[in-house]
């Protein structure tokens, strides 16, 4: 017999609603590594940077090198957030 009289637990979300969280630090730079790849691709590439720095993470990832998808992902939003314009999501 199941006791009616003691309530579940509630569950909740200990951060608060999804919809109320807002980031409170800056995005993570992953050291000077990160700031001269994005300096050599922005060099290369121009305003394809972003591009070149997105298909060098695929590539990393299809090779299941998880260090280098990172490094080249960190490498594509720094450059994103360096664009004049917003060229798409950051994610």
């Amino acid at each position: 017999m199941i006791n009616d009289h003691i309530p579940p637990a509630p569950f909740f979300d200990i951060l608060g609603p999804a919809a109320a969280r807002t980031p409170t630090t800056p995005p993570f730079l992953g050291g000077s590594a990160v700031v001269e790849a994005a300096r050599a691709l922005r060099a290369e590439f121009a305003c394809d940077a972003p591009g070149a720095a997105r298909l060098r993470a695929e590539l990393a990832r299809r090779a299941d090198n998880g260090w280098h998808f990172c490094h080249w992902r960190e490498v594509e939003r720094l450059l994103t957030l360096d664009a004049s314009a917003p060229l798409g999501a950051l994610n």
